[in-house]
């Protein structure tokens, strides 16, 4: 058990929010700003959904957490920008982090957004080579498009990280993730004849690092500068990897409330509080398909899911970032409805409810909005 918590910190498996130093592993260490005192939580507002919408979504959740442990441990709803719903299993708190895994991925993708708009990256055209100054031949065969689409011609493997129901500590993720040098280990990795799609975890690492190299700043205080200060967001924490650079791939750990701003960014296309954040142009470009992906998500943008679904004779558009274990952001941007679910079920615990965000999406954001 304590192999797959600390593998849970690091990709794509989720627990509630574990601090770091109660967990009893090897650890590589965080980054950590402020405190739960410089959280500040909105009130619900009164009157932005009817009584038999408030019923269904307590019905909904409810039912899902019938076990002995709590699978959702959050649950928020914002429509049209107002907090609307919200549900926090019992032990947890409006405070609390969580750790985000894969979520952080599009976060990473607003970001070279950001580095873009501020001129510190020419464009996604540009070769990985051309900002990080670490001489890899292979970084002359990718582009920032490749890493943002999970396209590159770098072969990935996450298959293998659990054998027999145990984390396989030598796995592919594993190494890349303990490795004190994970640029050189990716230099080591095969190549693939055509540039397709692949999940993968290095291609977040890699932006991490052109955007690090491009503007002389650590990707976790570039984050705070430019994403989380605008944002109001006081209170996080970032997972290192072997380099002692943050895990673009899915180290960020948020409260459900904060995670919503991010929604809500996406929403409002790249503004905050009248202030353009990312350019809109970026959020357009990035929540638009550019591949395919054979899954239940079929579209992947940069670094975001996508997809349109027809629910009773009407389509959705749906933007959705998702991290293993639960945790996941649904935007719905006809509707002006932003959802945030963050989870505590893995592997041996999933029980049927590791589709709840989709059930979630069927039952009742489709259904009430």
């Amino acid at each position: 058990m304590n192999a797959l918590y600390f593998f849970i910190l690091f990709i794509s498996f989720s627990v509630q929010a574990v601090r770091l130093d109660k967990v009893n592993l090897p650890k590589q260490g965080a980054y950590e700003f402020g405190s739960e005192r410089s959280v500040t939580i909105p009130n619900l507002k009164k009157g932005c959904v009817d009584g038999v919408v408030e019923r269904a979504f307590n019905r909904i959740v409810g039912a899902t957490n019938t076990q002995q442990d709590e699978f959702i441990t959050s649950v928020l709803v914002y429509y049209k920008g107002k907090p609307c719903l919200s549900y926090i299993a019992n032990g947890h708190g409006d405070k609390n982090l969580y750790t985000l895994n894969s979520v952080t991925k599009s976060i990473t993708s607003i970001l070279v957004g950001v580095a873009i708009d501020k001129g510190f990256i020419d464009g996604v055209g540009d070769a990985a080579s051309k900002y990080i100054s670490v001489s890899y031949n292979f970084l002359d065969e990718i582009t920032i498009h490749e890493l943002l689409t999970m396209s590159a011609n770098i072969k990935w493997n996450n298959n293998d990280v659990f054998v027999n129901g145990e984390v396989n500590l030598n796995s592919l993720p594993m190494e890349f993730m303990y490795h004190k040098n994970p640029l050189k280990f990716i230099s080591t990795l095969s190549r693939k004849s055509v540039n397709s799609f692949e999940y993968n975890e290095y291609s977040a690492y890699l932006l991490g690092k052109i955007i690090e190299e491009a503007s002389g700043l650590p990707i976790h205080i570039f984050a705070k500068k430019y994403l989380f200060d605008p944002l109001d967001i006081n209170y996080f924490e970032w997972t290192m990897l072997g380099d002692k650079s943050a895990n673009m791939s899915g180290g960020l750990w948020l409260t459900t409330w904060d995670v919503a701003k991010i929604g809500q960014l996406i929403m409002n296309r790249g503004v905050w509080r009248s202030e353009q954040v990312v350019s809109s142009g970026w959020v357009d470009v990035s929540t638009k398909a550019h591949t395919k992906t054979a899954m239940s998500w079929d579209s992947y943008g940069y670094l975001w899911w996508l997809k349109r679904q027809i629910i009773n004779g009407k389509e959705f558009e749906l933007i959705s970032a998702r991290g293993t274990g639960g945790q996941t952001v649904i935007i719905m941007p006809e509707q002006e409805v932003v959802a945030v679910i963050t989870g505590n079920y893995f592997p041996e615990k999933m029980l049927g409810h590791k589709d709840f965000d989709r059930h979630f999406i069927m039952r009742f954001l489709t259904r009430y909005f």
